[in-house]
């Protein structure tokens, strides 16, 4: 799947690799953890045309814990995008720099794409 990825608020565009659920137990020996699907995403489009998805958002407390809180609907080639994502705050310190932002209890990063594949259909608007 080809996309392009961004965290809104800073459009920080980077390059993650895609970790499939296969993977989601070496991603638990580091502490990540999947949480339940929550909130709707969010779409718009930029000025190139492209319709942009808010798939989720990632945190890491400042106990090192790692969780990801995707949107509902998204599919899983987004989880694969979001646990490539978990998988970088595992190995390397997360900074504003890279489009994370600091809260009070550590970080957290918002994660979208741009491309096919990323939501189910019955979660998009209708079109009159």
């Amino acid at each position: 799947m080809n996309a392009d990825t961004t965290t809104p608020d800073s459009r920080h565009e980077s390059q993650v690799h895609h970790i499939g659920a296969e993977d989601a137990l070496t991603l638990a020996a580091f502490g990540v953890i999947l949480r339940p699907a929550e909130g709707v995403a969010e779409l718009w489009p930029d000025e190139d045309g492209r319709v942009w998805a808010d798939l989720g958002t990632i945190t890491l407390d400042h106990a090192g814990h790692i969780e990801i809180w995707p949107r509902r609907g998204v599919t899983e080639p987004a989880l694969d995008l979001l646990r490539g994502y978990a998988a970088e705050a595992a190995v390397s310190e997360p900074s504003t720099a890279t489009g994370w932002l600091q809260t009070d209890t550590g970080w957290a990063v918002t994660v979208s794409a741009a491309g096919t594949g990323f939501l189910t259909l019955a979660l998009l608007p209708e079109v009159a």
